[in-house]
């Protein structure tokens, strides 16, 4: 499972408790960033339209950690 941070309560609580219910682990979490939206107003995906911005490093570490989790 992945979080994708919305800033409301618990919810990296919630989502360990659904991680435990699907016998699942939380892989890896995104922070809130208005720079998705941004890259979603332009068409484009975060690591085209700020490929230096924070929040794509976090989708590079993500994608390092699904690769991991799949023995890649």
């Amino acid at each position: 499972m992945i979080l994708n941070r919305r800033n409301v309560p618990r919810e990296e609580e919630k989502t360990a408790e659904l991680a435990s219910d699907v016998a699942s682990k939380v892989i890896g979490a995104l922070n809130f960033s208005p720079v998705v939206q941004q890259a979603e107003e332009r068409r484009q995906t975060v690591l085209e339209a700020f490929p230096d911005s924070p929040m794509a490093e976090e989708y590079r570490e993500l994608a390092r950690r699904v690769l991991a989790a799949c023995g890649a």
